[in-house]
């Protein structure tokens, strides 16, 4: 086990590299995702070998637009290097406090030991001795629980469950609970729920936590923060910042980005338990994607809805392109539904769906021009000679 980890140890760089190929225009946060997963895993070797000099844990926070890449950042990294520690992404806005129906913490532990499951039986030899069944189970159970301690939990739209400042006590009931076991399970504990569930068993101690979301309202509260500081500083005789003046709003979160991350008292003032807010390590942003960086996803992304609707056809036994025009016009449109990445996908369903419905043979090369896609033309589509794979096809009855 020791050595599979160091083998499978990577540089924050290395890491950067591999997830700047899938998500595009978010440097920043790539890097501190990228830095916070490799510090996690050399961490958690360090605490193996060292239990009496442990390295404290840093959880992260991730605010931006829905379609930004937040999660999806975490899920590539696991996609590409199988980590050697299990991972769950998980919807915050589903949790519910415990005892009540619907997933909570202890849940979401229990789904933890079940991926440790997966890194276990990739290699039982390494985990499990050649006993009897029942005793094998035991130590493959046991081997779960000690993977799923050092693992990773990714809330996402954890903003869903803040406290709102305005409602009332009863509105808020749930949202607090559910920060207050969030917290629980951050500051390190067992016995989390259910005696007889597996999670109940999981030491939370050293799980890194990464918390998401697009927190709509937040940049209003860090504004708000700015211009009260801003006044005072011209209260006192200091000079108004004039490149906010006059810039505005852009300008602000283009040339200010720095100052577009939350304090802690903004977080609270959000809707965050100080104490939750106390257990964040790290806060980074993923910024809106504007049209040039929704064609360069189409053109360069390993994770381009353009690439993947043409895979879909080359299972069938034709060739899928676009040109220039095309992608550009794509991504022109996806940008007004103001959905980030997945408004690509929203737009390219509408032209590729019908396409596919009335393609009935194979050896087509179909061509997706500009004009396919403002719905003047349908695609080009001629004989392709000379495709190289050919997989799968049509059912028929």
């Amino acid at each position: 086990y020791e050595k599979e980890n160091n083998e499978m140890l990577r540089t924050p760089k290395q890491l950067t590299k591999t997830l700047q190929a899938s998500i595009i225009g978010q440097d920043t946060g790539v890097r501190t995702i990228a830095t916070a997963i490799a510090a996690h895993l050399v961490r958690i070797n360090h605490n193996r070998r060292d239990p009496e000099h442990p390295i404290k844990k840093d959880n992260v926070l991730i605010i931006g637009p829905t379609g930004t890449g937040k999660s999806e950042t975490v899920r590539t990294i696991i996609r590409e290097y199988d980590l050697p520690i299990p991972v769950v992404v998980a919807n915050a806005a589903n949790l519910s406090p415990s005892g009540f129906k619907n997933k909570n913490t202890e849940s979401i532990l229990d789904d933890l030991v079940k991926d440790a499951f997966r890194i276990i039986l990739k290699n039982p030899k390494d985990y499990i001795s050649s006993g009897t069944e029942d005793q094998q189970r035991k130590e493959a159970l046991e081997a779960a629980i000690q993977l799923a301690n050092q693992g990773i939990i990714v809330l996402d739209e954890v903003d869903k469950q803040r406290i709102n400042p305005v409602a009332c006590e009863d509105e808020n009931f749930f949202p607090r609970k559910i920060q207050e076991q969030i917290l629980k399970a951050m500051e390190g504990t067992t016995n989390l729920g259910d005696e007889e569930s597996h999670g109940s068993k999981v030491d939370t101690t050293d799980i890194l936590f990464i918390l998401c979301g697009a927190h709509v309202g937040l940049d209003d509260v860090i504004k708000q923060r700015l211009a009260n500081r801003a006044n005072a500083c011209k209260f006192i005789g200091f000079k108004e910042n004039n490149t906010m003046k006059k810039e505005g709003d852009a300008g602000v979160a283009a040339k200010e980005e720095n100052e577009m991350i939350p304090t802690t008292e903004d977080l609270v003032l959000y809707g965050y338990l100080p104490e939750l807010v106390g257990r964040i390590t790290l806060v980074t942003r993923y910024r809106h994607l504007m049209e040039k960086d929704l064609y360069q996803i189409l053109k360069i992304s390993k994770l381009s809805p353009s690439e993947n609707y043409a895979l879909m056809f080359r299972d069938i036994g034709c060739r899928l392109s676009y040109t220039d025009n095309a992608l550009a016009l794509i991504a022109k449109k996806a940008a007004t539904l103001n959905l980030g990445a997945r408004g690509l996908r929203k737009v390219l369903s509408k032209i590729i769906y019908p396409i596919y419905y009335n393609v009935e043979e194979t050896g087509k090369d179909i061509t997706i021009t500009s004009r396919t896609v403002d719905n003047t033309a349908g695609p080009i589509i001629k004989p392709e000679e000379k495709l190289t794979e050919k997989r799968g096809g049509f059912l028929t009855n």
